[in-house]
This record gives structure tokens, C-alpha cells and sequence, in this order.
């Protein structure tokens, strides 16, 4: 009966335990009691996971170092543009564009071109190109004709020509090759057929350019 007794407190201390929540021996005992029901041991609180189960919609709370090294080695490693990639791998015309003698020449005329725009604006006070002097009809016809011939170097480089709109430098140098053209040959032929200097309301393109 002493022994009953006994056996009766400590149930007795277990239950106030486990209602106190102070009752160690009674949390191990539910420990025990949901690995026997699940086969393994139970640590999440207010419910039991396996650690064979996956939750598919965690995520990671940093990314991957190795995934963001290999996206900044990716952007590192991508190629520049270069419009070459568009022109034929063989001609005369891929050949001349290609060659960087024919690049530095352009660079040259357009420099000297805008320079000859500075003296022509402060030494030519006619209004039009064809009343203008010789040196300056010669200096606008220079330019005009190797701007012209750069633009149909370049303009036959591509394989597909409709690629030369995908190119912005392409696309601006047709722009002011256009309106070179215009300005220089088209309208000095319009005055000529109208009268010269008659036709003077057409203007100077110059500051188009």
C-alpha cells in the first residue's frame, strides 16, 4: 500500500506538472510517445515533421553565392557590340570597311568637316552654295561626295541590308548623309531649273546639318 501510494503522488506530480508546464519528466514522455507514433523524433513546436519530409515552399533567406558569382561571370563575359558581326566575311566592301585605315580616314574628314563648317560660316555670305565661291562649292562637294561613298561602302558591308537599322551609328550617318545630299546636289539642281538665284526661298539646308 506504501508503494501504491507512492506510485499514486508521482502520477499525481506528473499531471501537475504537465498542467504547470514545469513537468520535464511528462514533455519527454510526449516526446517519446509521438516517436513511437511517428518513428522519429518530433522538434517543431505544435506539430510534428519528419526529416525525411520536404517543404516545397520554403526558400532560401540568401541566394546561392555560387549561382551569383556564376550570373556576374555571365555579364562579364558577354561580347560588345560590334556592327562588323553584321557585314559579309568576304568582298571589296566588307574588306574596306573593315580596315581600320578607312576608319581613321573618317574620323579625319569628319573633323576637318566640322572645322570647314566654322570658316564657312564667318567667311561665305552668300545664300545659297551655287553663288557662293569656288573654293567653297569644291570644299562642299569634297565632303559630300566621301560621306556619300562612306555611307555606300558601309550600306554594302551588310549581308542583310535591313541590318543597317539595328545599327544607331548607321542610322544617323544615313540621316545626315541625306540631308548633305539634299542640301548640296538636289536643291542647287531645283535652283538651276527655276531660275538660279530666283529659287532663293528654298533656303539654306546648312543648319540642318
Amino acid at each position: 500500500m506504501a508503494q501504491s501510494g507512492g506510485l499514486d503522488k508521482q502520477s499525481d506530480l506528473r499531471a501537475a506538472g504537465r498542467t504547470n508546464g514545469v513537468g520535464l519528466p511528462g514533455a519527454f514522455e510526449e516526446l517519446g510517445e509521438s516517436e513511437d507514433e511517428h518513428g522519429e523524433g518530433c522538434f517543431a513546436l505544435g506539430r510534428c515533421v519528419s526529416p525525411d519530409s520536404k517543404d516545397e515552399t520554403a526558400q532560401p533567406m540568401f541566394l546561392d553565392p555560387a549561382a551569383m558569382k556564376e550570373k556576374i561571370r555571365k555579364a562579364a563575359a558577354r561580347e560588345e557590340y560590334d556592327v562588323t558581326a553584321f557585314y559579309h566575311t568576304t568582298g571589296i566592301w566588307q574588306a574596306i570597311a573593315r580596315h581600320p585605315h578607312f576608319e581613321k580616314l573618317t574620323l579625319t574628314v569628319i573633323s576637318l568637316n566640322a572645322l570647314w563648317i566654322a570658316i564657312d560660316t564667318d567667311l561665305n555670305d552668300s545664300e545659297v552654295l551655287m553663288e557662293a565661291g569656288e573654293i567653297f562649292q569644291i570644299a562642299e562637294y569634297s565632303f559630300c561626295v566621301y560621306f556619300s561613298f562612306e555611307w555606300f561602302v558601309r550600306y554594302k558591308s551588310f549581308r542583310v541590308k535591313c541590318n543597317g537599322l539595328r545599327d544607331p551609328w548607321f542610322v544617323f550617318d544615313s540621316c545626315l548623309v541625306f540631308m548633305m545630299v539634299m542640301e548640296t546636289w538636289v536643291m542647287a539642281s531645283i535652283m538651276l531649273l527655276v531660275g538660279g538665284a530666283g529659287a532663293g526661298g528654298l533656303g539654306n539646308a546648312s543648319i540642318l546639318r
